[in-house]
């Protein structure tokens, strides 16, 4: 087995590689060496699984000096899923014009970042990957250097650098009360911490990472860069299907970091709600069909918060099966529609019809993602959102998550109708093979991953789950009559509904984003003094 610190400098160290030598070659080699390091994770994989949690001190120094690396169950599986996806996108982008050296280091180096941060067991260099993975996220955002994507990435960056330093205030302020900055250490420590000593830094940190997560009202910066008009489909993927993980993972960290004093779960229940409503809300009214996408990222993610404060390990590990299906079946959404776009010479829903028609193989990949977020039998999200609901103790929690995906079938209908209404007269569209290889492949997976469901989870996570058939069936049922009440409400009301949410034409700019943080903030040191 590899060292940790490899899975970081290997794409780092390939992206810069690419400047010196031919094109073509360097493709080939990028896929290559992503082959090998894929291979490489899935062995850390197995070894996480058998022998527990790895670590690295890349300098040698013992705890608490020095870069320390942690692999565990959890980063473990993020990782795995980094690899496997910026496999994926470096073959699916194999012959496109625009990637060229600097699209592809861009691209390598920020998958280095990325492992870096999911592997980082330090507050501070938690803070350094973050920032400059940021910085190459306004690059990749800004690629095309059109004036809509350059102002959105701007927009990214601001905002996503004031809510760091958010981060950077609370990682001062617990080296100041424990000594240390491992996540490990300070855990230990915080025990005998009073818990008004622990407001600010808590606050600070929990309100940049549910930035980073998109959380209500935390999200009006999302659909700008996942959804601009400069960035190819590829980062809109990478945006959507991973780097937002990001902000899930340090939710995930600080709520572990803080259980010996503050219990987050009640907190995040609630922004869970209310995250998944607001995304639904917003995706209704787009024509847009990016912008629809990523307001559906932030509905995903408020479901995915949800399973993770039921306190109960099976909604847990369905929360995390449904951070790999998300990203499985919004990669397929993100890259079809790019596709689509570029087919068609528009992102306007209304204008796109007839898709089936043009690329029916492709069309197919695109409902059965669409059938894996909505929850359909036998289908990947089907089997995260049964762990999640499981985890339910509340009545009132099983009716919300019920028209959580009762809004999800319906803005996903929106979506569906650009592959309708047959038009005879248009030309078939010609996807290269590398193209369709990566569609029809991580469409599979949504349909293998619903299959062999039980398999899966157990094969992902060191636990076995059994599933009720009874359970299932009744999950079953309440998913067919959800499907019928979003057909009926689509087909007499969505045009209404459509109409009257666009009434508000409210487009919040950085001041209001800004307001929004501080907002957040305060709200949550009130919440904490009143524990």
């Amino acid at each position: 087995m590899i060292s940790l610190y490899w899975f970081v400098l290997v794409p780092v160290l390939t992206g810069t590689l690419l400047y010196l030598i031919p094109l073509r070659v360097s493709r080939l080699i990028a896929v290559a060496v992503q082959t090998a390091l894929l291979g490489f994770t899935i062995g850390l994989f197995f070894d996480v699984r058998a022998s527990g949690t790895v670590q690295a001190s890349p300098g040698g120094w013992p705890l608490p000096a020095g870069i320390n690396l942690t692999a565990d169950t959890v980063s473990v599986l993020f990782l795995l899923l980094t690899v496997f996806l910026f496999w994926l996108f470096l073959i699916y982008n194999l012959f496109q014009t625009y990637a060229g050296p600097l699209f592809l280091t861009l691209l390598l180096v920020l998958q280095g970042l990325i492992a870096g941060i999911f592997l980082a067991s330090d507050l501070f260099n938690l803070y350094v990957l973050i920032e400059v993975a940021t910085i190459t996220v306004t690059v990749l955002i800004q690629f095309k250097r059109e004036k809509r994507s350059i102002y959105d990435g701007l927009i990214y960056l601001m905002i996503n650098m004031t809510a760091m330093t958010f981060f950077l205030l609370g990682t001062g302020m617990l080296y100041r009360l424990t000594g240390t900055l491992d996540l490990f250490l300070i855990q230990q420590r915080l025990a005998g911490i009073p818990l008004r000593d622990l407001v600010l830094p808590c606050s600070l940190m929990v309100t940049a990472a549910s930035l980073k997560a998109a959380l209500f009202p935390l999200f009006s910066w999302l659909p700008k860069a996942h959804g601009t008009t400069g960035a190819p489909s590829v980062v809109s993927a990478v945006l959507s299907g991973l780097y937002v993980n990001v902000g899930l993972f340090l939710l995930l960290r600080l709520r572990d970091l803080f259980t010996p004093v503050i219990l987050l779960d009640p907190l995040l229940m609630v922004l869970g709600f209310l995250t998944a409503a607001a995304g639904i809300i917003l995706a209704l009214k787009q024509y847009d069909i990016k912008r629809l996408l990523a307001y559906s990222t932030i509905s995903q993610m408020g479901l995915i918060l949800i399973g993770i404060a039921h306190q109960d390990p099976a909604a847990e590990f369905g929360s995390l099966y449904h951070v790999i299906s998300h990203a499985l079946f919004k990669s397929v959404l993100f890259l079809i529609a790019g596709l689509v776009a570029d087919a068609c010479g528009t992102r306007d829903l209304r204008r796109i019809s007839g898709m089936f028609r043009r690329m029916p193989v492709l069309a197919t990949a695109a409902i059965i993602a669409v059938l894996g977020i909505t929850g359909a039998p036998f289908f990947n999200g089907s089997i995260s959102k049964h762990l999640i609901s499981s985890g339910s103790s509340s009545r009132l929690i099983d009716i919300g998550l019920i028209l959580i995906n009762l809004g999800t079938i319906i803005y996903c209908l929106r979506f569906v109708s650009i592959f309708t209404d047959p038009a005879p007269q248009a030309a078939r569209v010609f996807v290269p093979w590398n193209r369709q290889f990566v569609l029809i492949f991580l469409a599979l997976l949504c349909l293998i991953g619903g299959l062999f469901g039980a398999q899966a989870v157990s094969w992902l996570f060191p636990v076995t789950l059994s599933f009720e058939i009874s359970d299932y069936l009744e999950k079953i049922i309440v998913y067919l009559a959800s499907l019928a009440a979003g057909w009926l409400i689509y087909r007499f009301s969505a045009d209404r509904l459509v109409r009257l949410l666009r009434k508000a034409r409210y487009e919040p700019g950085f001041n209001h984003m800004v307001l929004a943080l501080i907002a957040f903030f305060i709200g949550h040191v009130v919440w904490m003094l009143s524990l």
